[in-house]
């Protein structure tokens, strides 16, 4: 079948930025596979391995554990990803005059797109301590003990995309905003004054930059929702 000839694919490239667009493809159609009947899937409780052949027979904690692993291997060798002008590859992704801006690397497009993925698995909703929806400058510093292997994926993963696209300023802008955000929901009793402030001194920082009306946008967004909470 198609997964098991991409599968085949992955395993003999050589080249390691092909290699790791073929798992994010595999990874992308197991995710359609269990996202399409999740309901049914999670209904399901098998021993998590070894993992059958058939994945027809798999729980959702088995499509998870396969999903992650497919996450890992995409980004296992992350400096010629890192390296890779997300330009190299325009035949073959869908985007517009944004997004070479917000993806420079093909690190970036690929990191941001496996937290787009597995944010629905985290269940970090309302878990995580307050004091991690900062700034990045303490961001950058957290340890992220005691919470859900996933949520800190995904929490490193913004921690390393932050540090790589530090002069990088439309990068910068739209991958903070996104980390405010998942924090905005994943952290205990948050509240949209406290992100609200934290997309200010984003803008404060980075008010020069033509970017900067992404920040402003957000910013409107949150106070549109803080009016209608009152």
């Amino acid at each position: 079948g198609t997964i098991s000839r991409i599968e085949e694919i992955a395993t003999k490239e050589k080249d390691p930025c092909i290699k790791s667009i073929l798992n994010v493809l595999l990874l992308d159609i197991y995710d359609g596979i269990y996202n399409s009947d999740r309901w049914k899937i999670d209904r399901r409780n098998n021993p998590l391995l070894p993992l059958p052949n058939d994945y027809n027979t798999w729980d959702g904690n088995q499509f998870k554990h396969k999903i992650l692993a497919l996450c890992d291997s995409a980004l296992s060798n992350p400096v010629p990803l890192q390296a890779s002008s997300l330009k190299e590859y325009d035949s073959i992704i869908t985007h517009n005059s944004l997004t070479f801006q917000f993806y420079p690397t093909l690190y970036d497009f690929i990191a941001r797109h496996i937290i787009e993925k597995i944010s629905s698995y985290s269940h970090s909703a309302n878990t995580l301590p307050i004091k991690w929806l900062c700034e990045y400058s303490f961001f950058a510093n957290l340890r992220f003990t005691y919470t859900s292997p996933i949520t800190k994926r995904i929490l490193s993963l913004y921690q390393n995309l932050l540090e790589l696209n530090t002069h990088r300023q439309a990068a910068f802008i739209d991958c903070d905003i996104a980390r405010i955000s998942f924090l905005n929901n994943a952290v205990y009793n948050s509240n949209n004054k406290t992100t609200f402030e934290l997309l200010q001194e984003l803008y404060h920082n980075h008010s020069n930059s033509e970017y900067s009306a992404e920040i402003l946008i957000s910013m409107y967004e949150y106070a549109q929702d803080m009016q209608h909470k009152k």
